[in-house]
């Protein structure tokens, strides 16, 4: 009966070792010295070592004397009958680097000292991976948005590209068909020699020609400058040259590359991947604008304090949002809007030939199958009041999870501005005076062809420029005093105010100016007419 029970006892303790080596989890038992007293296979597994290795072994054996005296501070915190949660960051044994989540239960004697301690850790390396990739291209989303400067866009994308460990060094090239050139707009990590030699590329160069082939290509340098004339001055490893496509047009290039690994893993070529996409976004939107410059709309400041709106879409709910789209909707909380659907907040009536609720959902169902798309769009706001908005919508994948990231811009100020000009410019177009609109911060926003005649130059040539370029610095005290006085009693008339033409010419005028207000009577431009009075 003895042996039954003995038998019974071990075929027990079998199976249950048997399943603590298949739990997801890594277990693992420490003595008073820190040696491995019991580990399971997925522990080992994690380490890279086999069971029989690590029971040989401890701590000290297998990680840095600084993360070994980490754990034991982290443990010395737990108390009596409670675990203690912490991560750790480990080189396993082919040198991977890893971060464990660590469950520790210390054990202590009777007289408070050390006698061990039991754990459970797991492996959340890819998680914390993905999580700072989604935030990655959240905070891109957020500067892309932000600004029309191309040159902080890629200097923040460059920035959040070489977070990874295999790259040091990279650079970013724009295709320039007028100069018939690749110019270096941003770079990370190169040595100036080697900036200095490859900061610009004839569009019918090897180099050039490899990239312009929409292709994108991971080798190593050797190769690469067997057949480009790419500089040999900087000693890289492992390099990439990724295209940036936008409707079938190779806009711009992203050169990466290593000092140390011979390769780049799949991993980080996906991270990549992932970043282009908002790159791309920016890049597209940007150059549009530029192409499309009769749209004075897409050329306008946004006025200062306001931010645009994004949120996150996940299996057809927002999952999380900034603070921007709770003020833009008016409602009290990210709690109002988190885990409903974006649906919600647009009208399901129709409003000027277009059911907005379905507007919304066919914009979602393009960017799920195309990866990208952009439209105007109605919202409603807490009160239900309903205004548009400029909404660029793109996908993201982060391992099997697929998200849509959301960037949205109030177009109701842009609108009344639109509408403003519209009226001025139908009014004054013919005149034979000079009649301009600018902004608060005198930037001119409207100009007719009489004005534009008047100082030597085409009405483009002024558009989005400071009125110092049409007056000498010694003028611009009056200019800057006739603004104040305009903000201060609405108007100026009759003012004599000197001009310079682009020639360098100078010639007195003579100006009137009122300022316009919107429906809160906040102020919001000043228009202005003037009179050649050299005569």
């Amino acid at each position: 009966k003895v042996l039954d029970q003995a038998r019974e006892l071990l075929e027990t303790n079998n199976d249950y070792k048997g399943l603590l080596d298949n739990i997801g989890e890594g277990i693992g038992n420490l003595n008073h010295e820190n040696k491995f007293v019991y580990i399971n296979q997925t522990g080992a597994n994690i380490f890279e070592y086999s069971k029989d290795e690590l029971l040989l072994l401890g701590l000290k054996d297998i990680m840095s004397e600084d993360m070994v005296k980490t754990v034991m501070e982290k443990t010395a915190k737990a108390s009596p009958g409670k675990p203690v949660k912490f991560h750790i960051n480990i080189k396993t044994k082919s040198g991977i680097k890893k971060t464990l989540l660590i469950t520790a239960m210390p054990d202590f004697t009777d007289d408070g000292r050390y006698n061990g301690s039991s754990g459970v850790f797991r492996d959340i390396t890819k998680s914390l991976k993905d999580e700072k990739l989604l935030k990655m291209q959240f905070e891109l989303a957020k500067i892309s948005s932000a600004t029309n400067d191309l040159r902080v866009i890629v200097n923040s994308f460059l920035d959040f590209v070489l977070q990874s460990d295999e790259l040091d060094c990279g650079g970013v090239y724009m295709v320039s068909p007028k100069k018939g050139t690749l110019e270096l707009i941003s770079s990370r990590g190169l040595s100036k020699d080697f900036i200095n030699f490859n900061k610009s590329f004839n569009l019918k160069s090897p180099q050039a020609k490899l990239v312009l082939q929409g292709k994108t290509i991971y080798t190593e340098f050797s190769e690469l400058i067997k057949q480009t004339e790419i500089s040999k001055v900087e000693k890289l490893k492992a390099v990439g040259i990724i295209p940036i496509v936008h409707k079938n047009e190779v806009l711009a290039v992203l050169n990466i590359a290593s000092h140390i690994y011979d390769s780049i893993s799949s991993e980080t070529k996906l991270t990549i991947d992932y970043l282009i996409t908002q790159l791309k976004s920016a890049i597209g939107r940007i150059s549009a604008e530029k192409e499309n410059n009769q749209n004075i709309a897409r050329y306008k400041s946004l006025v200062e304090g306001t931010k645009d709106a994004i949120l996150i879409i996940e299996k057809g709910l927002i999952t999380d949002c900034n603070k921007a789209l709770v003020e833009m909707l008016k409602y009290n909380s990210k709690e109002d809007i988190i885990n409903r659907s974006p649906l919600d907040f647009s009208p399901n009536r129709i409003i000027g030939n277009i059911n907005p609720t379905k507007e919304g959902l066919e914009a979602i169902k393009t960017t799920v199958k195309n990866g990208f798309n952009e439209f105007d769009w109605i919202l409603q706001k807490a009160d239900g009041s309903v205004f548009w908005v400029e909404a660029r919508l793109s996908l993201v994948t982060t391992g099997e999870k697929r998200m849509i990231s959301v960037i949205l811009h109030d177009l109701t100020k842009q609108r009344q501005r639109d509408e403003e000009i519209r009226k001025f410019k139908t009014i004054t177009d013919s005149a034979s005076y000079g009649c301009i609109m600018i902004d608060l911060d005198g930037k001119i926003i409207y100009c007719n062809k009489a004005f534009a005649k008047m100082h030597e130059y085409e009405i483009h040539e002024l558009l989005e420029k400071d009125l110092s370029l049409v007056h000498n610095k010694s003028h611009m005290k009056r200019v800057v005093e006739l603004i104040d006085q305009i903000q201060n009693s609405g108007f100026y008339s009759a003012e004599e105010v000197w001009h310079k033409t682009k020639s360098g010419r100078e010639f007195p005028t003579l100006m009137n100016g009122i300022l316009m207000k919107d429906e809160n009577d906040n102020p919001q431009y000043i228009s202005a007419t003037a009179s050649d009075i050299t005569n």
